[in-house]
């Protein structure tokens, strides 16, 4: 199973003794357990985004005002709770601070989905029916004929258009997935001439490999929203959310735009563990590492121009318009 580890500072401790994080990273590292994280900026920097009535509410600071805040994220791959809370409790930041342990929501077939996406294309492609097979790649696959590199739906249409039905058979399949992508590299014999194909489903959505935009000559910058929930607020699974228009209207945007790079969705509140080492003792408390009117629902690593991208971003969030807050905080990079 995968967890977050919100690993929350607390300026009010003394932090001159903490251990180097380096070594944790590395070990869990080198175990596979520690499969992706982020350092953040310091809640000074963060902007809290909140839409009420049609206006856009913006706040400086993060989501709630508690002596313990979010510093940063790490995503472990445990076979179980106790596992999950063994590796939080070796965080130095949990000698001084506090570490909050939470199951991913794990109902999505990120790797079913993709042999199913390649199955269609392969079936699609033997009967020539473009559009099915156009519906099976990104926005911005490229596509290359005669040598001649294009880019976008357009360009896939007309190169598929002019080759008519193709017999596609994989030879090898492999699948990868970790918490914000599933990515799939298929050796493939298209009437009798063998080749390499790179499927890719970005955000676990159904579409094949794209490449890293480049914005503003090449620079783009790096922030993660914490998507914020008031307590006692509906929760809805991800096959949920999947059928709700107010998320797939902005799940489609930033798709179409390319700019959520990972993030998670996780369980609810109820379902997180804090971990806290003081001394020689573990002390573990149900719940989240803060009681306060909203708590973190899930992130999304995005990449744009700027910190005005951002809030324009967040601003259209549908938890930001329905009652709960996005915050904004800039990566430590």
């Amino acid at each position: 199973m995968k967890y977050m580890l919100l690993v929350c500072g607390d300026d009010t401790n003394d932090a001159s003794g903490m251990a180097p994080v380096e070594p944790w990273v590395e070990e869990l590292g080198d175990r596979g357990v520690r499969q992706h994280g982020h350092r953040l900026a310091l809640p000074a920097d963060a902007v809290t985004v909140r839409v009420r009535g049609g206006e856009v509410l913006r706040t400086d600071g993060p989501f709630a005002e508690t002596k313990e805040y979010v510093a940063g994220f790490d995503i472990l791959e445990c076979d179980t709770l106790e596992e999950a809370i063994e590796a939080a409790a070796k965080h130095p930041v949990a000698t001084i601070g506090a570490m909050e342990v939470r199951p991913f929501w794990e109902d999505e077939d990120a790797e079913g989905e993709i042999r199913r996406l390649d199955a269609e294309l392969t079936d699609a492609a033997r009967a020539g029916d473009v559009e099915r097979v156009v519906a099976c790649y990104a926005r911005d696959a490229e596509a290359v004929e005669n040598g001649r590199h294009r880019r976008g739906v357009e360009a896939l249409r007309k190169a598929w258009e002019t080759v008519g039905p193709v017999t596609r058979e994989v030879l090898e399949f492999r699948v990868h997935v970790d918490e914000s992508i599933a990515f799939g590299h298929a050796l493939v014999r298209t009437d009798g001439k063998p080749a390499a194909r790179h499927h890719r489903l970005p955000q676990r959505r159904t579409a094949l490999a794209d490449r890293p935009r480049a914005r503003h000559g090449g620079h783009v910058m790096k922030y993660v929203l914490l998507i914020c929930t008031p307590v006692g607020g509906a929760e809805l699974s991800p096959a949920e959310i999947a059928e709700d228009p107010r998320f797939t209207s902005y799940i489609e945007e930033v798709r179409s735009r390319d700019l959520v790079k990972g993030g998670a969705r996780l369980r609810p509140a109820s379902d997180a563990t804090t971990v806290r080492v003081r001394g020689d003792e573990v002390l573990l408390t149900d719940g989240p590492f803060i009681e306060s009117k909203e708590y973190i629902a899930g992130i999304d690593i995005i990449e744009v121009a700027d910190l005005d991208e951002a809030i324009s971003l967040a601003s259209r969030h549908p938890a930001a318009l329905g009652g709960g807050s996005v915050e904004v905080r800039p990566v430590w990079e």
